[in-house]
């Protein structure tokens, strides 16, 4: 038993996710115990959203204290639970694998001073170091626990998608920005999100924006490909954040999203002869499944894929259980991130132990 915890780029809160891990041979299963989603307060929405600006002694400083935070809720979520592990992947201030950086916050030696158990963080730098990406890490959980669907996307605060490539390899890559940018435009309306596509639905598409978002150089970075918030903010925000009308901005750009979706990802889904597969499966998670006005957009715009949002839990909780899954597969000793799927020079069993 492993809990997973993630904090997303969309500053949400925080997904907790206990759960069970069996291997029956090559198959592997999953059975969640309990999950639940921790929403930031404003302060810390606050605190997390500013630590890119802050000097190395205070993002030091934070760290500790987002770890402290961190130990303080798992245990209490634990309750009588006593896991194998926690798997804990913090929440990113800086992602620039062209750089060498990768950093996730949220310090794993204070989460297990609180929890006692063995922390597993910190997934990400050595694949950077390794020349990968470190991201998507997710695709090695889609392949072994979800493998009947022919592709898996989430749709978070970046969008990203797993797919098996015509010789059968695990292949990853973010695609575009979703949530990061949707919920910054509806947080100028005063609200955290545009729950239920509802502001977007008030605005009309600009098609110019839509064509100025669909031409800028982020997406024809080859793939494997992952992006960062310093993407968003060097990119697509100086186009959205002056926009004189807040609602037609969400209405283009949700629009965009699903265009650009719709577009791309059939073109991935596709057998090695070059022809669709008989109605291909792609499973659908995250905060942007439940925008009806994006998933609708996909729908009309891709009808020969098959899009199946699971429920609640998988929606909510798909990432914190991978999380739980990579930090199982730590512990056994077994290699959590693949090459395929980042661009590595080697695969390999990810992530910091504290507590070993």
């Amino acid at each position: 038993m492993v809990l997973g915890m993630m904090s997303g780029t969309s500053l949400d809160g925080l997904d907790l996710c206990l759960a069970k891990f069996s291997q029956v041979h090559d198959s592997y299963g999953f059975e969640i115990v309990k999950a639940q989603t921790l929403p930031y307060t404003e302060v810390w929405r606050n605190r997390l959203a500013e630590a890119h600006n802050l000097s190395g002694l205070e993002l030091h400083a934070l760290d500790i204290a987002y770890g402290n935070w961190l130990g303080e809720q798992a245990k209490q979520f634990l309750g009588k639970h006593r896991p194998n592990g926690i798997a804990s992947h913090g929440h990113t201030v800086f992602h620039a694998p062209h750089k060498g950086v990768s950093l996730q916050i949220g310090h794993g030696g204070a989460i297990h001073v609180h929890c006692q158990v063995p922390v597993i963080c910190d997934f990400r730098i050595e694949d950077v170091l390794e020349g990968g990406q470190g991201a998507p890490l997710v695709p090695v959980g889609d392949a072994l626990l979800f493998p009947q669907y022919t592709a898996c996307l989430n749709l978070g605060g970046f969008s990203n998608l797993s797919w098996n490539d015509a010789q059968g390899l695990r292949r990853a890559s973010d695609l575009i920005p979703v949530n990061m940018v949707l919920n910054r435009l509806a947080q100028r309306l005063g609200f955290t999100m545009d729950k239920d596509g509802h502001l977007a639905s008030q605005g009309v598409v600009d098609k110019d924006l839509v064509h100025a978002l669909q031409s800028l150089d982020l997406w024809q970075r080859p793939f494997p490909r992952s992006f960062g918030r310093e993407d968003v903010d060097a990119q697509v925000w100086p186009l959205v954040s002056e926009y004189p009308s807040v609602h037609n901005a969400l209405a283009s750009c949700t629009y965009w999203m699903a265009h650009y979706l719709a577009e791309t990802i059939p073109s991935l889904c596709q057998s090695p002869a070059g022809s669709f597969q008989a109605k291909p499966k792609v499973l659908v998670t995250g905060g942007g499944a439940r925008n009806p006005i994006l998933m609708e957009g996909l729908g009309n715009l891709a009808p020969k894929i098959e899009w199946i949002v699971p429920d609640d839990s998988l929606v909510d909780f798909k990432e914190a259980l991978i999380f739980a899954f990579l930090a199982w597969l730590k512990l056994s000793h077994k290699p959590n991130v693949w090459k395929e799927v980042t661009g590595a020079r080697q695969s390999g069993s990810r992530g910091q132990v504290w507590g070993t």
